[in-house]
């Protein structure tokens, strides 16, 4: 205890120096850790934004599949006696190479009802199949 007491001044000051020594490798450690946490953050943001980025191209070709249905439907003429509806129908929009198969993939992507609509229009039951 005497020793204690005869260097309470040189442990008091190397207890200070661990404790300098301590707190700087836990800055630097800390330091390291919000780099690696800001590292981690923008990797996520731009994994957020290429997803955003592909849904929004995806929803674009639904919408663009949509549209070029839509135009095929409309250049079909209503059934009529007339002499001229023949010659409509056959210029009417093909809808031959359309990919049913992807417009139901995305279509279900978008909600899994708006899905089984789609199906319903691929199905082989469909009328002119």
């Amino acid at each position: 205890m005497a020793w204690l007491n005869a260097n309470a001044g040189a442990i008091q000051a190397i207890s200070s120096v661990f404790g300098i020594v301590v707190t700087t490798v836990l800055v630097i450690i800390t330091a390291r850790y919000v780099g690696l946490t800001k590292t981690l953050a923008e990797a996520a943001n731009a994994q957020s934004k290429a997803r955003s980025a592909e849904l929004e191209a995806r929803r674009q070709e639904l919408k663009s599949m949509v549209s070029l249905l839509s135009s095929a439907l409309e250049s079909v003429p209503a059934a009529s006696p007339r002499a001229d509806t023949d010659r409509k129908m056959r210029n009417a929009t093909s809808t031959d190479d359309f990919d049913f198969g992807r417009f139901r993939q995305l279509s279900a992507q978008q909600d899994p009802k708006l899905g089984e609509y789609a199906a319903t229009v691929e199905s082989p039951d469909r009328p002119g199949a």
